[in-house]
């Protein structure tokens, strides 16, 4: 039988793991879209009833996204892989309503700014009596 501790130790070497790997690609990323001429990639996201997608991907710089490669990877499949991490316990955007945003990937800052909106749906409650005999 798998020890609990061992089990919560596993997950956070991984999540570890997990947040380094993100930090590394998209410093490498960042350096090669720096030196092309990038200042900015936005992608957009949507999501409600338990599904949430990114949407539209996009740079300052056109093609851009596509033409370069990272370990046999386009830097758009990239970005839309690490925009779900950059999302990560930031809101819950994918749940009932849902939410909606852009993640900015500023790349002359080196800094990643997510704009977030969740929807809530309102419930205003009444209750009326009245005599039906008068």
């Amino acid at each position: 039988m798998r020890n609990y501790l061992n089990t919560v130790s596993d997950w956070e070497q991984r999540e570890k793991d997990r947040k380094k790997y993100v930090a590394e690609t998209l410093q490498d990323i960042f350096a090669n879209l720096k030196i092309r001429g990038v200042s900015e990639v936005v992608v957009e996201f949507d999501g409600s009833g338990d599904i949430g997608q990114v949407g539209q991907i996009s740079a300052d710089v056109d093609g851009i996204l596509d033409e370069l490669y990272l370990g046999g990877k386009s830097y758009r499949d990239f970005i839309d892989e690490l925009t779900y991490d950059v999302l990560e316990g930031k809101g819950d955007w994918v749940n009932d309503e849902g939410g909606y945003g852009e993640v900015k990937f500023n790349i002359l800052n080196n800094t990643v700014d997510t704009e977030m909106h969740i929807r809530i749906t309102d419930t205003e409650d009444s209750e009326y009596s009245e005599s039906i005999f008068s």
